[in-house]
């Protein structure tokens, strides 16, 4: 188990799932609102099939990209509400990252010191460096 990297998989998801959940939830409401605009625009003025094909175009791009955030948000809206109660955590989390990376250096560097054995020290260093 890479721990390092387990640890900054929590803390980023803690960080952005919230984020990402209301910038959709934003985004969703821009597309709607110019869908409106597109439909007011059907609705009230001519246009010739060209200008009728870009717009029939342009909803269906709206359509498929405000589903597409409507299908990831309805997943995110599960994690959202407990990682949002989880923001007062990141600083400790960043420090832990930073205690595990400080961690992982002294393991590389670590050697071990005999207790009676005094001769063995560089050999069992030499072995391990």
């Amino acid at each position: 188990m890479d721990i390092l990297n387990t640890a900054i998989t929590i803390r980023d998801s803690i960080r952005d799932i919230p984020k990402t959940y209301k910038a959709n939830v934003s985004r969703i409401k821009e597309l709607e609102d110019e869908q409106l605009d597109l439909l007011h625009q059907i609705e009230l003025t001519k246009f010739n099939a060209r200008d009728g094909y870009k717009i029939a175009k342009r909803i269906q791009e709206i359509r498929q990209e405000r589903r597409r955030l409507k299908n990831e948000n309805s997943q995110l809206k599960h994690l959202e509400s407990i990682v949002s109660k989880w923001q007062d955590k990141l600083p400790k989390l960043d420090e832990s990252i930073g205690n595990i990376r400080k961690e992982k250096g002294n393991i590389t560097t670590r050697k071990y010191h005999c207790r009676v054995r005094k001769d063995l020290e560089p050999k069992i260093n030499k072995i391990r460096g």
